[in-house]
């Protein structure tokens, strides 16, 4: 994929992320409420679209530190092994700070973590019952 498509491309994404942030604020707009089941309705509404607004400001900001790398030239490098991370790899994911390789290390890392912790509270867990 050449440079001009693909800035053409993230330019493209931006803009559809910024249109959603834009429609996500008409939902924070105050409104009258009927009762309790419409207040809470709408406080659900307002909760669901914060978190929404903020994933795509979130996502804004890993676009345009993509469109500018692209524009700037140099690779961004994987923090953990200093490696260059492939544009398609930033392209998937444009907030990645990690090559696929060292992500994988560390989610696999993360599991075997999650595993033992979870056997370790089951062993206290029976210890305790039994003792």
């Amino acid at each position: 994929m050449d440079n001009m498509h693909t800035l053409q491309r993230l330019q493209g994404e931006l803009n559809e992320e910024m249109h959603r942030l834009t429609q996500l604020r008409d939902v924070f707009q105050a409104q009258h409420c009927a009762d309790e089941l419409d207040a809470a309705s709408h406080l659900e509404a307002a909760h669901i679209a914060h978190c929404s607004a903020r994933r795509s400001s979130q996502r804004i900001q890993e676009l345009q530190s993509l469109v500018s790398l692209l524009r700037h030239g140099g690779p961004r490098r994987c923090e953990e092994c200093g490696e260059e991370i492939p544009l398609a790899r930033l392209m998937a994911a444009p907030g990645a700070t990690r090559c696929c390789e060292c992500q994988q290390n560390i989610e696999n890392d993360m599991q075997i973590g999650m595993i033992q912790m979870k056997k370790t509270q089951f062993s206290n867990e029976c210890c305790a019952e039994y003792c």
